[in-house]
């Protein structure tokens, strides 16, 4: 056994000291400044100098055995039959592979954990015996929330978007039980990007409604509304026609709420016009009023989407210049969420 030791000097105290900093700048063409070196007070106001306290101790640390700790395990992800990859996606099996350094006489079992948690995730697997150094089982992720990264939450999760619909998780393997007075480690830790699924909405075409700007991530994710279609620009009219479809790979035929709510150009909810939706998935119909939200349930899976017509029923007086407002479509950590915008010519709040 063999021990590291190191001796290390610990010394406290304070001191007061008065320092003046100066800065001069103009239309950003030119920027000077000066620092004053700091003027030592502590002798001036007659405060002791000595050091308030010095304390002397040793650190040691104590090393298993006399050898170098060695990595004796690996996890490995892949999906869809390619190479090992640290990003998937949901609704795709994933085959899980936890490989040995070396094989083991008997039968082994690795426990499987991990963070933050998912559904039904494989606690273990088992390692065969006869030369066997690796073995495989297979999970497959679901749409999910993913977190937020608010550094005042961490804990703080949302609705997967286009934009932020990747989960990280940590998988952690350890081999049950641990060898004894092995300079091999049987635990190994490896993260794994899952990327989630967000609603697909898509501007369709139909009389009177006319394309508009579109976020970068869906170019189709936009119209041109003219609640008053006599006024200029008079190609387009009250309404907008949009396809919502959930995410590719989508297997299973899902059931859960989606909440639409309109948003103002400061993406502040928009009361008092009169906007309405009608939701339309297969033989089945709502008619939604948007004072700012609605919500409704409905049955979805990868070949059987929703269709959603909106109306801007509350006109007002000309103007030369259109206002931005958008359509959020949530479905909800089950389908994620994603934005419709809207350019609306020609509108008023409902009196």
């Amino acid at each position: 056994m063999s021990r590291l030791g190191t001796n290390v000097t610990y010394t406290g105290g304070f001191d007061v000291s008065l320092s003046l900093y100066f800065n001069v700048s103009a239309c950003k063409i030119f920027s000077f400044c000066v620092t004053i070196p700091a003027l030592d007070l502590t002798r001036l106001l007659g405060l002791p100098t000595e050091n308030i306290y010095t304390l002397e101790a040793t650190v040691e640390s104590q090393p298993v055995g006399s050898c170098i700790l060695t990595p004796a395990m690996s996890i490995r992800f892949v999906q869809g039959g390619g190479n090992p990859t640290q990003s998937v996606t949901v609704y795709e099996p994933v085959s899980i592979q936890v490989v040995l350094g070396q094989s083991t006489p008997a039968p082994a079992t690795v426990s499987l954990a991990i963070t933050p948690s998912a559904s039904g995730f494989p606690s273990s697997v088992s390692i065969p015996a006869n030369g066997t150094s690796s073995n495989t089982v297979s999970y497959t992720f679901t749409n999910t929330c993913v977190a937020t990264g608010d550094p005042d939450d961490p804990g703080a999760t949302a609705p997967a978007t286009p934009t932020a619909s990747t989960q990280t998780y940590q998988v952690t393997a350890t081999l049950t039980p641990q060898p004894q007075n092995s300079c091999a480690v049987f635990t190994t830790t490896a993260s794994l990007n899952v990327s989630n699924n967000s609603p697909i909405l898509q501007w369709i075409n139909i009389p009177g409604s006319q394309p508009g700007p579109a976020p970068s991530w869906g170019l189709g994710q936009g119209a041109t509304i003219n609640a008053d279609p006599s006024q200029p620009p008079t190609n387009a009219g009250n309404s907008a026609s949009i396809g919502l479809t959930i995410g590719q790979g989508t297997s299973a035929t899902e059931s859960g709420p989606f909440t639409l709510t309109l948003l103002d150009e400061q993406r502040v909810p928009h009361t008092g016009s009169n906007v309405n939706v009608q939701l339309s998935v297969g033989n089945q119909q709502w008619t939604l009023q948007l004072n700012p939200s609605a919500m409704v349930t409905v049955t979805l899976s990868n070949n059987r989407g929703a269709e959603i017509l909106l109306h801007w029923l509350s006109s007002g007086p000309p103007q030369n210049y259109s206002n931005r407002f958008f359509l959020i479509v949530d479905g909800g950590c089950l389908f994620g969420q994603n934005e419709f915008w809207l350019d609306v010519w020609n509108w008023s709040v409902r009196l």
